[in-house]
């Protein structure tokens, strides 16, 4: 299976080696495929002085965000055949293993996800918010119960056309859309996912990260994955969340 790992980068000069070197160094090879998003501090030189890190790269002169940079390396890997698609950020990194790990896993499934360790913070580890097997009855909570860093097969993404950015928070440079992505996963037959109980992705905490930029807009975020998916939250019963989004509901 030739895998291909879609990596998004906005102003990562100083994280986006260390993930690449963790890219490089798996156990099953995969290859690295980067969508520079209009960086400013370096980046995008430092890539283009470093060729043997990756295998794809794209440059968005503007800056659009993560869902479309992230659909921008996702083509760079399957235009160049790979089978499946590994979803990660420029500033996280992964255990040696992970997508050896996450390949055996795929057999026979749609996509294969991994617990996730985190980095800063909490440093606690990242599990789904619902048992597997999932269904799209398990997406109509308050938050989306996974998350998209994994590996997905080149044909589920291909027939999705990765992240729709409808749903977009405005004035936001990426927020929820993954819970649309597999919201329409479900929706299109391919539910089907393994779950590998073990941190194999480290997730580097930081005040930059999307989502907890966005946090306090959350129940806004949410009234559009909503309004583009009113079936699936039709009967939904929620209680208040700790995190302070349920206010307005």
């Amino acid at each position: 299976m030739k895998v291909g790992v879609a990596i998004p980068a906005y102003n990562e000069v100083h994280t986006i080696g260390r993930c690449l070197d963790s890219v490089r160094a798996q156990t099953h090879q995969a290859r690295a495929y980067v969508a520079v998003d209009a960086s400013t501090d370096g980046t995008l030189e430092l890539l283009q002085h470093h060729p043997q890190w990756w295998a794809g790269l794209t440059w968005l002169p503007e800056r659009s965000g993560w869902p479309t940079a992230l659909n921008a390396a996702a083509e760079l890997a399957i235009n160049d055949g790979c089978d499946a698609v590994m979803v990660m950020n420029a500033d996280d990194y992964m255990r040696a293993d992970a997508v050896e790990r996450l390949s055996v896993a795929l057999e026979g499934h749609d996509w294969a996800l991994p617990y996730a360790q985190q980095v800063g913070a909490e440093n606690a580890v990242q599990v789904p918010l619902k048992r597997f097997p999932l269904t799209l009855r398990d997406f109509s909570g308050p938050h989306c119960p996974i998350i998209v860093f994994g590996l997905i097969r080149a044909r589920v993404w291909q027939d999705l056309g990765g992240y729709a950015t409808d749903v977009s928070l405005p004035g936001s440079y990426g927020y929820n859309e993954d819970w649309d992505f597999w919201i329409r996963a479900f929706k299109a037959g391919y539910g089907s996912g393994a779950l590998v109980r073990e941190p194999l992705l480290f997730y580097v905490m930081s005040d930059k990260q999307l989502h907890k930029q966005g946090l306090h807009r959350h129940a806004e975020a949410r009234a559009l994955i909503m309004a583009k998916h009113p079936d699936v939250f039709e009967h939904r019963q929620w209680a208040p969340c700790s995190c302070g989004c349920m206010e307005g509901v």
